[in-house]
């Protein structure tokens, strides 16, 4: 991982109990268009505490295909393998809330 990229993702994920991004998964650029702990885009809903209120099930669901959980999104299918899938998700169920 490049230095430029470690400092962002370190940005995106060290507020509250928050695992690191995995490094298998390609840079997508969800930073372009959702915002984590106050840093990324407005375009897409804030992924902050996402697990407080997805469940695994509907996350896996959501990557596979965005129109199936979220007509109407705008969030195209990235073609991730189910290496990708698994880490991605994992890493989407440690954004929420410090109890």
């Amino acid at each position: 991982m490049s230095p430029a990229l470690k400092r962002r993702v370190q940005g995106w994920v060290n507020v509250g109990p928050v695992q690191p991004l995995p490094v298998n998964v390609p840079i997508l650029k969800c930073g372009g268009c959702h915002r984590i702990h106050g840093e990324g885009g407005a375009v897409g809903p804030d992924l902050s505490y996402v697990a407080d209120h997805r469940s695994k099930e509907w996350i896996i669901k959501h990557f596979r295909d965005p129109q199936s959980t979220s007509p109407g999104s705008i969030m195209p299918k990235f073609p991730l393998d189910e290496t990708q899938l698994t880490e991605l998700t994992a890493y989407m169920l440690s954004l929420k809330k410090a109890v």
